[in-house]
């Protein structure tokens, strides 16, 4: 069975936050890329966590992968981040050099780093957003230097039974201003267009409802053979528009009336949905996973084996019935403006989990 230490969320206050720590450094570690080469909800939550911390007198640093050649601790995010083609291999002379008071582990093979990290003597914690436990490139491990954290509630339940105890809940990270727009209301907005997120679902709807302008918007990048694909599947589509992957979404947002977000795989929680949310865009999205966390009295949830007619009726509603539009917008407003996720709130949260953690595990490593 995979035992992992969990980390309790303990109350901190900002005055308690702001108190002045001899060693803040904090190392965010990762095999795959991070922003802007590689785009999605985990690195966005990323660098705005990073963002977050540095006002906050902590340094976070970012170790990720990277397609081109290796480049070492550039500093164009607002924080130094170490694109290396090994991040693995990379790692015991990243924490030589930046001698980290903890580690955060959260994306691609996430098993090895927390390896090297723990044997390095770095107290480390597994951010974990997905459930693709087959993905985390080998078996999970207990350490007393090792704890879990994750990102809703959804995911605290599912992962309980693994890891013998409720992990610690801190949902994504979200600049409401970075976000915040005033919709014109004028498409019906599907992030990801992919499989695995409801392609065919948005399809079906575009297809069936001719009249409405659907915006498809890339985040994770297409593959040559996904856009060839998709390509042709819009050729007698011409309602739908692919729109490239784009680093203010306040423009893809200020166009939208209603998001789409289908998922046909286990979403931990579904960032586009908050993110849509904090302009009051009502989301309709497939129940399962975190989305209806994420979605709340939002939108409108649709049983993920429910045939095509039902998503139309749901965007019927919202489409076609200002008075249902209205209300749904009102709660979504509300939604992404309840406390419990509010950016400080969830700072405070996440500092109080890397505290815990490194007081659980005796502090930082020594400064050699």
């Amino acid at each position: 069975m995979l035992r992992l230490a969990t980390m309790p969320v303990a109350p901190l206050t900002r005055a308690a936050a702001a108190v002045d720590r001899p060693d803040r450094d904090i190392l965010f570690a990762m095999s795959v890329g991070h922003l802007p080469e590689t785009t999605g909800g985990v690195e966005s939550t990323t660098h705005e966590l990073c963002r977050a911390l540095g006002r906050r007198g902590w340094r976070p640093a970012v170790l990720c992968g990277t397609q081109a050649a290796d480049a070492a601790l550039e500093d164009g995010l607002g924080y130094p981040v170490e694109r290396r083609r090994d991040p693995l291999a990379a790692l015991p002379a990243t924490c030589r050099r930046l001698r980290p008071a903890i580690a955060v582990v959260q994306l691609g093979h996430v098993v090895p780093l927390a390896q090297a990290l723990v044997e390095a003597g770095v107290p480390t914690l597994l951010y974990l957003h997905n459930l693709e436990l087959a993905e985390m490139g080998g078996e999970p491990f207990s350490h007393r230097l090792l704890g879990t954290i994750t990102n809703s509630e959804f995911m605290a339940d599912a992962l309980a039974p693994l890891l013998g105890a409720r992990p610690a809940v801190v949902p994504p990270l979200i600049d409401r201003a970075a976000y915040r727009t005033t919709p014109a209301g004028r498409v019906a907005t599907f992030v990801n267009p992919l499989p695995a997120k409801g392609l065919d679902i948005v399809l079906g709807l575009a297809a069936r409802r001719p009249d409405i302008p659907f915006e498809f918007v890339e985040s994770w990048p297409l593959r040559p053979a996904e856009e060839a694909s998709l390509a042709s599947r819009l050729a007698d589509l011409p309602n739908v528009t692919l729109t490239r992957r784009c680093s203010d979404m306040r423009r893809v947002y200020g166009r939208s009336r209603v998001l789409l977000a289908p998922s046909r795989w286990i979403e931990s929680w579904g960032r586009v949905a908050s993110e849509a949310q904090i302009s009051g865009i009502p989301v309709i999205a497939a129940r399962r996973g975190g989305l209806p966390e994420a979605v709340g009295p939002g939108g409108i949830l649709i049983d993920p084996e429910a045939p095509l007619a039902a998503w139309a009726a749901a965007l019927a509603t919202l489409w076609d019935d200002p008075a249902a539009h209205r209300r749904y917008a009102s709660a979504a407003l509300a939604h992404a403006a309840r406390p419990e996720i509010a950016p400080d709130a969830l700072l405070d949260r996440f500092i109080a989990a890397v505290e815990g953690h490194l007081a659980a595990a005796g502090g930082p490593p020594p400064r050699r």
